[in-house]
């Protein structure tokens, strides 16, 4: 569904690239099974924490990235090829 989405003209999203740098590690493991679909508790699982760390991350990241939500993080995540 987010390739879908990633694929249309009228989805595209930015984010600048100073921000993108900012991006730890461990942040991009969380974005790459969100871009996947995965829940906060699957993604818990996955990568052995806490679905209260993963809620952090996430809002970590979406302030870092200046994105309002883990679907505009889905679908730039699928267009920037880290999904």
């Amino acid at each position: 569904m987010f390739s879908q989405m990633a694929n249309r003209n009228a989805a595209i999203i930015t984010v600048d690239e100073k921000y993108v740098e900012e991006v730890t590690e461990s942040e991009w493991k969380v974005i790459k099974l969100v871009s996947k679909g995965l829940s906060n508790k699957e993604i818990a699982a996955e990568l052995f924490l806490t679905e209260g760390s993963v809620r952090n991350y996430l809002s970590s990241i979406l302030k870092k990235l200046d994105l309002r939500d883990r679907t505009q993080l889905a679908i730039w995540a699928v267009q920037r090829g880290k999904s």
